[in-house]
């Protein structure tokens, strides 16, 4: 008989960590990293306690355990999506963490192992020790196949690129990868134990019946979220020369778009964002400019103006927000974007910047020994404006009457 409600439970679990990597991975220009890194961390380590302490007979011999069916279905889901969604590169930096988060897991374990076997241990809650003492070999298994399984996912995706369905591509690449994982990890692990075929069927059938869910839940968020379900068709024939291939070209755009020299968005950047900003209930707009720079470039030679242009850069970076944007503009001109910031707020940027860059030019002196200011001019919307090409007039403004009326200052009204 099945065991219906733990079988629909299960499905459900599948569902839900399927929606929830797929938002974390959207989620990302604004979360960064942490989430999703701590949240995959978090699915590996408890997916190994359940395998090896909870299972659930949904049919009569057939027993899953939700740590493996659903657990480590998500932790491989999360690798595809983050190629998926974001670019290769970011797939391939998963996929290295997860392995070294792997070897480093399992040498906890077996350090937290050899205390658990020796003398005097006394343990006040009931956990099981075999949780902790595991063999070597499983380990060493495990690791490889988890390697293997994150490589071999976006290579099945990939030859799956004809498949105009995002369902079908993610659910049969992902059994692909469940079949050989549990060939792999089962047969490494368990070959010679007499209930061989029975640990395969079970754990192949139940990460199977898991893999629709998880799929289900990606392909709708992604039919909500963007205008297409499909990505860009890609033909591979080999993993690695791809990513290398992604590489250069994700590389490429970005160095398009960023300033060679100071490594900050360029103006083309500029121009293909500022517009959005207008959405914003709130920004603001720094237009920074160095002064006096031209004397710089005439009187100690462009070598030295590149290296003052470095150190502003440094200065800008070095108090930003993840979310806040810098911009060379054009020149000795820097623009500087600070999303759901009032002009108060701004102003303390703007001194800050100053001050960094004044212990830059301390620390990294020029060779006449000058000082190099800044002149600040400072906007923000909705008090100057709600468009953003009118907060950036404004600021505009505000940076020529600082740099006609004395220089290096921060002017705000």
């Amino acid at each position: 008989m099945i065991n219906l409600d733990q079988l629909l439970w299960m499905l459900a679990e599948s569902f839900l960590l399927g929606a929830c990597l797929y938002l974390l991975i959207r989620l990302r220009p604004w979360l960064g990293n942490t989430p999703l890194v701590a949240t995959v961390g978090t699915l590996q380590f408890v997916q190994v306690v359940l395998a090896i302490s909870v299972y659930i007979e949904v049919l009569p011999g057939l027993l899953i355990s939700p740590g493996s069916a659903v657990l480590f279905t998500g932790t491989i889901l999360a690798v595809l999506l983050v190629y998926i969604v974001d670019d290769a590169l970011g797939a391939r930096k998963l996929i290295y963490s997860l392995f070294l988060a792997n070897i480093l897991l399992s040498l906890i374990t077996l350090s937290v192992s050899t205390h658990l076997t020796g003398n005097g241990v006394h343990l006040f809650v009931d956990i099981p020790r075999e949780i902790f003492i595991q063999h070597p070999r499983f380990m060493i298994v495990g690791t490889i196949t988890l390697f293997l399984d994150t490589i071999l996912v976006i290579i099945a995706y990939e030859y799956l690129t004809r498949l105009k369905s995002l369902f079908l591509r993610i659910s049969l690449a992902l059994s692909v990868v469940m079949i050989f994982d549990c060939l792999l990890f089962i047969t490494g692990s368990f070959v010679e134990n007499k209930d061989y075929l029975n640990i395969l069927f079970s754990s192949m059938a139940g990460k199977l019946m898991m893999v629709p869910a998880a799929a289900l839940a990606v392909a709708l968020l992604h039919r909500i979220m963007t205008k297409t379900a499909d990505n860009e068709s890609r033909n591979i024939t080999d993993f690695f020369n791809l990513l290398t291939y992604r590489e250069k070209y994700e590389l490429a755009k970005i160095d398009s778009i960023v300033d060679p020299l100071t490594r900050l968005f360029n103006r083309r950047a500029f121009n293909s964002e500022f517009q959005d900003w207008s959405e914003l209930d709130s920004y603001a707009i720094l237009m920074i400019d160095a002064d006096r720079f031209k004397s710089i470039n005439d009187e100690l030679g462009h070598a030295v103006g590149d290296n003052v242009l470095k150190l502003i850069s440094s200065a800008i970076t070095t108090h930003l927000r993840g979310s806040d944007v810098a911009y060379r503009y054009g020149g000795e001109e820097f623009l500087v974007f600070l999303p759901y910031t009032n002009i108060e707020d701004a102003v303390v940027v703007s001194k800050r910047i100053q001050e960094a860059l004044n212990l830059n030019i301390k620390n990294y002196p020029l060779p006449d020994h000058r000082d190099v200011t800044l002149s600040i001019g400072v906007a923000a919307a909705p008090k100057d404006g709600k468009l953003s090409q009118d907060i950036i007039n404004v600021a505009d403004n505000r940076l020529y009457w600082a740099k006609n009326n004395g220089r290096n200052q921060v002017v705000s009204s």
